[in-house]
């Protein structure tokens, strides 16, 4: 089969990750993949296994320059002549609309960003997941739970974006999703449950230790440092243990020097407790030399590797 995947970017976070060990799978399975991003982020990149594309921008809501950009992606169209589009983080609507009326369309949805303007489905007045169907009402409770732009030359474009993605996709897409939360989202937000499949990411098999080489346990996150993954609620938990162990960070992102700063007031020693991106193999070691792995995320995950 030929797959033809398109996504926001080539790097920077989890979804990157999975199309690393999926274009890899694939290929062992006998599948050609080729991709289009349009965007470059720092971390590692998932495009050396795969014929890429880049289009700068291709995959980002925007009117400027669509046309050519368009035309770029319909000459891989007929040149790679795809059996099924397999569509992740993408938040183009003229985008989406040409690619699921040329070809048969898979999306995975990794997260909010098509059914949520600000992408992270919390009502930050109350800190509550949301629990609301994307619609244009989403404008009006910006201002009571101040979850989105307040701006309606802002925030409108924004609705009227993601309603157009979801109109494409419950048209002429099946839907995948990494687990049943998720597939609760996609129901009340109209698509059908004939529709929808839920598939959890695959992982590799845990090597279980029974004994530890470390001198002290180690307690592992992992994930894109951004406010929503709850790095800085895990520094602060990490404070007040009563016995003596090592945090290890593993990651990159904006929030990487607020973290360091918060790091150095609880104690911890920057070198051995933020080690920066690191590939799927040295991830794997770590996991199999800790005591517990957490995820500390503060928004509703939808579902990590």
């Amino acid at each position: 089969m030929k797959i033809l995947h398109v996504n926001l970017s080539n790097a920077g976070g989890g979804i990157e990750q999975y199309l690393d060990l999926l274009f890899a799978e694939l290929s062992r399975c006998g599948h050609s993949s080729q991709f289009i991003y349009g965007d470059h982020y720092p971390g590692p990149s998932c495009t050396n296994q795969v014929e890429s594309h880049y289009i700068e921008g291709v995959a980002r809501f925007t009117r400027h320059g669509i046309t050519k950009k368009l035309e770029a992606v319909r000459g891989i169209l007929n040149a790679y002549r795809p059996d099924v589009a397999f569509i992740h983080q993408v938040l183009n609507p003229p985008l989406i609309r040409f690619i699921v009326r040329s070809v048969p369309t898979v999306r995975y949805v990794h997260g909010f960003k098509m059914v949520c303007p600000e992408g992270k489905k919390i009502l930050w007045s109350s800190g509550r997941h949301c629990s609301f169907g994307l619609s244009p009402k989403c404008q009006i409770r910006a201002y009571r739970y101040k979850c989105m732009p307040r701006n309606p030359l802002v925030g409108m474009p924004l609705i009227s974006g993601a309603m157009r993605i979801c109109s494409e996709h419950r048209q002429y897409s099946q839907m995948i999703v990494a687990s049943e939360f998720m597939r609760n989202v996609l129901l009340y937000n109209g698509f059908d449950a004939q529709d929808i499949t839920v598939c959890p990411y695959f992982t590799y098999e845990r090597r279980i230790n029974e004994e530890f080489e470390e001198n002290l346990p180690i307690v592992l996150a992992m994930g894109r440092l951004v406010s929503a993954k709850g790095m800085h609620s895990l520094i602060k938990a990490f404070a007040g243990l009563k016995m003596k162990a090592r945090l290890v960070i593993i990651g990159d992102g904006p929030e990487l020097k607020k973290l360091k700063a918060l790091g150095e007031l609880s104690g911890l020693n920057e070198g051995e407790t933020f080690l920066g991106w690191l590939d799927n193999e040295a991830c794997r070691k770590w996991i199999n030399r800790s005591r517990v792995v957490v995820v500390p995320s503060i928004w509703p995950e939808p579902f990590g590797i």
